[in-house]
């Protein structure tokens, strides 16, 4: 293991992922390698005695360490702030995990503003509606509406027999989604090899539509079957 190469070989990747704005390509087998580096000279134990030799390893554990770790942290800011924007990034130059990260965000950026979008023009068209149909009532008829909606109320309250309590049914559907949340559910991440339509998990959340290469975590039981259907495989994050 040479040492000072492979320290060498780190620091400059985390340099230029600290200098540059764009993400620098980082490829599994360069992670894989920067790992390795730093796996053995972590289990790397001098057995002479020279305190000055040891205080030096020491020194090199805790930088490699450092800069592996920093180099991740500084790309995870990186592509969280191009999702936030909405910007494109060269998959095929991150790690799987961070592509998974990158997908999740943007769709669920984009899921945000087409319901804020719909939630807008909703809104838009209820306040319309309002301002269309409600009618100018004057005093006097809001005075006669108003006193024959009490009389109305009057009678009602009268009228109802209130030795038979009203009985509340609970509906199914709240039983069964309360059964989906108590529920625990294992997830697996798995990546599409085709363009597969939308599904609903056993979790009851929708799911897609997903395209060729695209990643996603979702609920064991749905992913076996897209599994032995060819439709996905399964994505080894070891």
């Amino acid at each position: 293991m040479n040492l000072k190469k492979n320290y060498s070989e780190l620091y400059q990747h985390w340099l230029a992922e600290f200098d540059q704005i764009e993400l620098t390509p980082l490829f599994q087998e360069d992670f894989n390698l920067y790992k390795k580096y730093v796996n053995k000279i972590k289990a790397t134990d001098l057995q002479d005695d020279d305190a000055l030799k040891k205080e030096l390893l020491e020194s090199y554990k805790a930088h490699f360490e450092f800069l592996l770790e920093d180099l991740l942290k500084i790309r995870k800011i990186k592509i969280m702030n191009a999702a936030f924007s909405l910007q494109e990034i060269n998959l095929e130059y991150i790690l799987e995990p961070e592509k998974l990260l990158y997908q999740n965000l943007i769709r669920s950026i984009k899921g945000y503003e087409k319901l804020k979008k719909f939630s807008v023009i909703e809104d838009y068209q209820s306040d319309e509606m309002v301002i269309e149909f409600l009618p100018s009532v004057s005093d006097k008829e809001k005075s006669k509406i108003e006193s024959e909606t009490t009389v109305q109320v009057i009678d009602e309250v009268e009228n109802t027999n209130l030795e038979e309590p009203t009985k509340f049914v609970e509906p199914e559907v709240e039983s069964v989604v309360e059964n989906v949340a108590n529920a625990k559910i294992n997830y697996i991440i798995i990546r599409f090899v085709k363009d597969t339509p939308p599904l609903v998990g056993i979790d009851l959340k929708n799911y897609g539509p997903f395209n060729a290469n695209d990643i996603a975590s979702i609920p064991y039981k749905n992913a076996i079957i897209l599994l032995n259907e060819k439709f996905a495989e399964k994505v080894d994050l070891a």
